[in-house]
């Protein structure tokens, strides 16, 4: 009888014992997140989100075409709204206004940049080739940027073209032009400066590359 009782005081032990390891085991796990991490985190989320004014276009973009996206980050502040507006969204391009009215479609008036990636196929002319003409003697525009074409390194070492506007009736864009996996991409802004063009180009480019920036690349 006595053996018994101590068998049972035993096993009763052992229990509370093996409740007590669990109990803490599970407070362990379900031990809330670090705070400092958790805002680092959303921070770097937030971080690699396309800008806002690029969101209601998405969907269109999402149905429409299968040429991987490059939005960016970074849009210059400006003292009155942009919109972007879709001009075209087919499965080997995609080309996008950004511009001061809801409906601009790349009027002078309202265009404030320009967007656009297309598949690269045989019949798509080099960089070169496409722009040669602002090097030719003849062309003589009423005004020039005072910055020069060439090459320039984009992030994450992607060479890439760099063309700066040019004024008739009006001006033109400067633009940011590069080849990735088989696109061409190319950054404008109306009457831009280089910096501020690269800078768009290079948060687009780390948007691109990054699964919680783009969740419509294909």
């Amino acid at each position: 009888m006595t053996n018994s009782k101590y068998a049972n005081t035993f096993f009763l032990l052992n229990c509370l014992v093996l409740f007590t390891c669990a109990a803490n085991s599970i407070r362990t796990h379900a031990r809330p997140a670090n705070p400092i991490a958790t805002m680092q985190l959303a921070q770097a989320i937030n971080k690699t989100q396309s800008h806002q004014i690029f969101r209601p276009a998405l969907p269109q973009l999402q149905a429409k075409t299968r040429v991987p996206l490059r939005l960016p980050a970074y849009v210059p502040q400006e003292d009155y709204p942009l919109y972007v507006t879709v001009n075209t969204a087919q499965p080997g391009q995609y080309e996008l206004t950004i511009g001061a009215t809801e409906d601009c479609n790349g009027g002078n008036y309202c265009r404030y940049g320009t967007i656009s990636g297309q598949r690269i196929t045989s019949s798509t002319p080099s960089v070169e080739e496409e722009y040669a003409f602002l090097n030719d003697p003849q062309y003589q525009p009423t005004q020039r940027s005072p910055e020069k074409m060439g090459r320039v390194t984009l992030a994450n070492g992607i060479k890439g073209y760099f063309i700066p506007y040019v004024c008739g009736a009006n001006c033109d864009d400067s633009k940011v032009i590069w080849e990735q996996n088989g696109y061409r991409y190319l950054f404008g802004l109306k009457s831009g400066d280089k910096k501020t063009v690269i800078e768009m180009a290079n948060s687009a480019i780390k948007n691109g590359e990054s699964a919680l920036a783009n969740p419509y690349s294909r």
